[in-house]
């Protein structure tokens, strides 16, 4: 037992010595939301290290100052993960919601904070030996089984939410940025798969195996190995102190979207990949560091969304999941591209049918009306009516015979 107390106590400053590392360098946002959750799990191991060894009567003012704090781990493990996922949803007043549950789990236990060093060394002693530990009272006096069976109740529906949004991801994300951050995607997908798997047992060893003391020792075991496999990935994998990697889509400056590698007609016909009759602006190009950070945004919720595959997708549709004005949107497209917003999504639409089928040869042989349905077109004459605009080809045959002709 003492051998396994020394190991644990070894992980705990192993946890300690990651932590105060990580504050050395800035790190994009999200990233304080998980090394937030691992402080929790830290203490947690420390105080679950001193129940077991039979210390917190030696540091009564520890009990129950980790419980308030448990109720955190769930919304900063969500937070991490939608900050990750969906950038362009932004931190609102909403959000502080999340902490309603820690508050008032710390108004439940003043009454257990205000006791002296004494009088809690004696609430321990006299309710651990008539109760048991595991039935100690916790906020305003529920039993501690009770309040772990809260904790995790709300846990599991946290993690669903992130579940949710990982699969959407996974739906939705271009292949390019999946193929990108592929080492951080598998990451945050284990790391959640862990917490699931860590707050299943929590919550069922509640009902189950409150008397068992191999449970507690699990949870323990549980605790230290989220802590090692989180650090581990950081350590072996520090790119991903990055956070997500987009790619530069700035109407079409990648593999993705190449919209300004712009074909002259005239060399089409004589068969002519490529000649490129304008360099596209740099992002540095435009007007202010605000418009730089708008036109991120828009990029970043294309790439992970891919909204304009949607016939009915809008300005309004973009404002409302960008919290940003419409009349601004427009502004920076117009500025930066010289085209309104429904002519800067249908080019994007017809950029995004090439880099379909260059990597899918089998679109080549779909028809109009299911390649224009295939990139957002409701109907064939819209299809028609919008490619009148895009400058690489005449009509969407003659993009179909280029295609055919490369392979």
């Amino acid at each position: 037992m003492e051998l396994l107390v020394n190991i644990l106590f070894g992980i705990f400053f192993f946890g300690v010595i990651f932590t105060i590392s990580f504050f050395f360098h800035k790190k994009p946002l999200p990233y304080y939301f998980f090394i937030a959750s691992y402080i929790i799990f830290l203490i947690s191991l420390f105080n679950n290290i001193i129940v077991a060894n039979g210390v917190m009567l030696k540091l009564p003012h520890f009990f129950r100052v980790i419980s308030p704090f448990q109720f955190l781990l769930a919304p900063l493990s969500f937070l991490f993960c939608r900050s990750m996922l969906r950038p362009h949803q932004k931190l609102s007043w909403r959000d502080s919601l999340h902490i309603i549950p820690f508050i008032i789990s710390v108004i439940g236990l003043i009454p257990v904070y205000t006791l002296s060093a004494d009088e809690k060394r004696e609430f321990i002693r006299v309710t651990s030996v008539s109760t048991g530990l595991i039935n100690i009272p916790d906020a305003f006096g529920l039993p501690f089984y009770l309040t772990l069976r809260i904790k995790f109740g709300l846990f599991m529906i946290y993690t669903a939410y992130q579940l949710e949004m990982l699969i959407r991801f996974r739906k939705k994300a271009t292949e390019s940025l999946k193929k990108l951050n592929r080492t951080l995607i598998f990451w945050i997908t284990f790391d959640t798969y862990l917490k699931t798997f860590f707050g299943i047992f929590i919550f069922l060893s509640t009902w189950i195996t409150v008397n068992i003391p191999a449970a507690a020792l699990l949870q323990i075991s549980l605790v230290s190995f989220e802590l090692l496999t989180s650090a581990s990935f950081l350590i072996f994998y520090p790119q991903l102190l990055q956070g997500i990697v987009f790619q530069q889509i700035s109407f079409g400056q990648s593999d993705q979207y190449p919209l300004t590698n712009k074909i002259m007609k005239s060399d089409l016909r004589q068969g002519i990949e490529y000649n490129l009759l304008e360099a596209p602006p740099k992002l540095s190009d435009v007007s202010s560091e605000d418009d730089q950070k708008l036109l991120a945004s828009i990029e970043e919720y294309f790439q992970l969304e891919q909204p304009f595959l949607n016939p009915s997708f809008s300005l309004t549709d973009l404002s409302k999941a960008l919290a940003v004005q419409s009349r601004l949107i427009s502004h920076v497209i117009k500025s930066r591209f010289g085209v309104n917003f429904p002519e800067y999504i249908n080019e994007i639409r017809f950029n995004y049918l090439e880099e379909t089928i260059r990597k899918k040869p089998e679109v080549l042989q779909f028809s109009i009306d299911a390649i224009s349905k295939l990139i957002g077109f409701n109907s064939r004459s819209g299809f028609y009516k919008a490619f009148k605009k895009y400058k690489k080809f005449e009509n969407p045959g003659q993009l179909l015979d280029f295609y055919r002709n490369m392979r």
